[in-house]
């Protein structure tokens, strides 16, 4: 199947909430995947998301939404990106990784590319590893915070004209492993 779990073009949906475990293991490209105008109030993952195959989990094309991503269990992938927002205008409002949630992918926990946004990232007691990577106009619009000693392996890379905005936030034993990368005019703005 190439893309299991469709939310078509213009197509919307409430909450989509996830108590068991979803693997994808058979060939395609994503996981998830959002068509151009789609719009989806929240996933959350109270178990288990995995993906050895394809090329992300969660897929945006253009001007597609998703309010909130919630996961208090693992969400993984051996392949490219977790988080993939590839189509310009393609948003996450906000993404909240909580106490006991482990988060990896093979790439990119979060791939941000031209004229895309995250609102903002928060780990309270998350394990990460993988990187966030930034490109063209991509932005996070309100920050990135790590809190109750969660774990970030990997690196934050930003390209072109890409930002953070209300900076990068590590508290309470919080860590983050990896560089930081900011090349072109990309920019880290409290």
């Amino acid at each position: 199947m190439n893309n299991p779990i469709v939310i078509s073009a213009n197509a919307s949906a409430a909450t989509i909430t996830n108590n068991g475990t979803i693997v994808k293991t058979g060939s395609g490209n994503n996981l998830f995947s959002f068509f151009e105008g789609a719009s989806v109030d929240a996933i959350v993952n109270n178990k288990t998301i995995t993906s050895t195959t394809g090329n992300n989990i969660f897929n945006l094309t253009a001007n597609a939404t998703l309010g909130m991503l919630q996961s208090s269990g693992v969400m993984s992938t051996t392949r490219a990106n977790l988080v993939n927002l590839s189509g310009s205008g393609s948003s996450i409002d906000k993404i909240e990784l909580l106490s006991g949630s482990t988060t990896s992918a093979g790439t990119n926990i979060i791939n941000v590319q031209n004229g895309t946004s995250v609102g903002t990232i928060t780990a309270t007691g998350a394990t990460m590893s993988g990187n966030i990577t930034l490109a063209g106009t991509g932005s996070i619009t309100n920050g990135i915070s790590l809190n109750n000693q969660s774990n970030m392996t990997g690196n934050l890379t930003l390209n072109g004209s890409s930002k953070i905005t209300n900076g990068i936030s590590l508290t309470n034993a919080s860590n983050m492993t990896g560089n930081i990368t900011l090349a072109n005019t990309a920019s880290i703005d409290n």
